[in-house]
């Protein structure tokens, strides 16, 4: 056995009615860390807010691990000053609780997805959802098992200075950067905002770093968002990424890749 430590990401999204609520979490041991937001929660809480933006929950995840990963490596001191003072007042993290685990490959991550079932993440009337994230990694887990696949790689040396971090690197000679982003959504603007994060992120990174960036863009089969996914596909391939549309295209992709065999995307 041997133990992790996680914090819950708290949002109270008005200070004067005070409420809580936990909308993702932070985890870590000795080798890794996840920092994991609930998209539902995260909305849901936003919602309640009468003076955030609707759409400001999509910056959190990005804050933070720019404040606790700057370089790629998790920071606990940072994470225990934000904790006695937070920035602002919307958002919060908990004092870190341990947890302990077993000795299996992904013990992390499977405790790390039973915290977030239990306190984290919202009943839905139709079932829960898996995050594009998690589609990626059960389907990359021996990859990142012999550490052929890394994930949370970070990018340090960029065209802004700021540190980038992606979600999976592919090294052993394929040298591809693998991000998941989740555009299906009801707003389309909110898809096409984080499209243009991305955008800007993918342009930030292949500017001093010779690599393959693909982004996997989620999206749903329906009219409204065949536009988008259409339109996401020709920003993002005009900053220099390539763009699928399904985790098995993805992953096979990087496996491809891996082996040394050449791939095809679909335009």
């Amino acid at each position: 056995m041997t133990e992790g430590s996680y914090s819950l990401i708290r949002s109270i999204p008005d200070p004067i009615r005070g409420e809580v609520f936990n909308i993702g979490i932070i985890a870590w041991n000795d080798e890794e860390y996840r920092i994991a937001l609930n998209e539902d929660a995260a909305q849901r809480s936003v919602n309640q807010s009468p003076f955030l933006a609707k759409d400001a929950w999509v910056h959190y995840e990005q804050f933070f691990r720019d404040l606790l990963c700057p370089d790629g490596e998790f920071d606990r001191e940072a994470l225990n000053r934000f904790i006695a003072e937070p920035k602002g007042e919307t958002l919060r993290l908990t004092k870190p609780a341990y947890v302990r685990l077993s000795d299996g490959p992904d013990a992390f991550n499977q405790r790390l997805d039973e915290i977030v079932k239990r306190l984290v993440r919202p009943v839905h009337r139709g079932g829960g959802s898996t995050t594009p994230v998690s589609e990626l990694r059960s389907r990359l887990l021996r990859h990142l098992r012999s550490k052929a696949v890394h994930q949370n790689h970070a990018f340090s040396d960029t065209r802004s200075g700021v540190p980038r971090t992606c979600h999976f690197y592919a090294n052993s000679g394929a040298n591809i950067a693998l991000d998941a982003l989740r555009i299906d959504v009801s707003k389309a603007s909110d898809a096409f905002e984080r499209v243009d994060a991305e955008a800007t992120k993918v342009a930030d990174v292949l500017e001093r770093n010779d690599l393959r960036y693909v982004v996997y863009c989620r999206s749903a089969e329906d009219e409204h968002h065949h536009f988008v996914t259409d339109r996401a596909r020709k920003v993002l391939h005009s900053f220099g990424a390539e763009v699928v549309t399904s985790a098995e295209e993805a992953s096979q992709l990087l496996e491809r890749e891996l082996e040394h065999q050449p791939v095809l995307l679909r335009s």
